[in-house]
């Protein structure tokens, strides 16, 4: 979500550019506004803004002369101004000092989402070339099991982000790209995008903040990437052997040891000679039989304890597979 800052001495100007459009449904969110240059200078910070929009012609300090201070100030935010047809030289002023689009009064709909469009294209632009270099960096980190070389890395990007002046509202953005690279990269992996909608469902209130969850992540993802096939199946196992209880799935259990399904599916039977869902009821009849022997539980229970449910059903299924019934064996 980019975020925009509107400049206007009149109220109603401001105000009908806050209900044009849905903001949010195009990538956008109104976060502030001023009705002076002074009075925007003073609130813009680049944590806070993305882009500007500003009349061309304010008291005083004019929207050309605000634009030369905020581009000096602050390059990496896009400024949009509003004008009218009989300022052609105006507009070709605030072009060269910057400006990524203007927007012709009475301003509508199209034109307003089209200039920010083109300053959200142009952001995009920067922030791909910045993340590109990181990206190449940290996957070539994963896939040698290099963590205190991903460690190194993180850190000389933040470093050389904030040098940049770009750790701000456009790190995070950087940040998010990275990410979705990144799991793009490791087409196994799919499963962890769902980490690319938990990073985007953070409410990071900075840069730092967004860096730390995106460590995190990372971090899991390269134990993953370095642990080997047998150990993957171990920690299968593992987990089948904590949540037997459970109603747990080969998804399920394939996303706690960081694999995807079909993969994980296929290394089990390689690996042990039998299917996930065989191995799964080896271990609930396993437990369910110390239950029987160990403990005075009902029949009802121990089947909800050994993560059968249905009484009927696991009676059923431990004849078949030991040749007595749950009672019979009990005894």
């Amino acid at each position: 979500m980019l975020s925009v800052f509107i400049v206007d001495d009149e109220y109603l100007i401001r105000a009908g550019l806050r209900q044009l459009i849905p903001w949010e449904d195009h990538g956008f969110c109104v976060v502030g506004e001023a009705e002076s240059a002074e009075q925007a200078l003073e609130e813009i910070r680049p944590e806070n803004t993305n882009i500007l929009i500003t009349d061309i012609r304010l008291p005083e300090m004019s929207g050309i002369d605000l634009c030369r201070q905020i581009k000096a100030r602050y390059p990496q935010i896009e400024v949009i101004v509003m004008t009218g047809y009989d300022e052609f030289d105006l507009v070709l002023k605030a072009l060269r000092a910057g400006v990524v689009d203007y927007i012709l009064k009475p301003i509508g709909v199209d034109n307003l989402v089209s200039a920010l469009n083109e300053a959200k294209a142009k952001i995009e632009k920067r922030n791909g070339a910045v993340h590109q270099v990181w990206t190449n960096k940290i996957v070539d980190c994963i896939r040698n099991g290099d963590m205190m070389g991903l460690e190194y890395c993180l850190l000389l990007m933040s470093a050389m982000l904030k040098e940049q002046g770009l750790w701000n509202a456009n790190a995070l953005l950087i940040l998010d790209d990275l990410l979705y690279a990144v799991l793009n990269s490791y087409p196994d992996m799919r499963f962890c995008e769902r980490y690319l909608e938990d990073f985007r469902s953070a409410a990071h209130v900075d840069p730092d903040e967004g860096m730390q969850n995106l460590t995190r992540i990372l971090k899991k993802i390269l134990k993953v990437h370095s642990s080997t096939e047998l150990d993957l199946v171990e920690k299968a196992k593992v987990y089948i052997e904590e949540h037997y209880h459970e109603k747990i799935t080969l998804q399920s259990v394939a996303e706690a040891v960081f694999s995807n399904a079909a993969y994980l599916s296929s290394l089990f039977m390689r690996e042990t000679g039998i299917n996930y869902k065989s191995y799964v009821l080896r271990v609930r009849i396993r437990h369910a039989k110390r239950l029987l022997k160990e403990t005075n539980y009902s029949i009802e229970q121990v089947s909800n304890m050994a993560g059968f449910g249905n009484s009927k059903y696991f009676a059923k299924i431990f004849k078949d597979e030991t040749g007595v019934t749950p009672s019979a064996y009990r005894r």
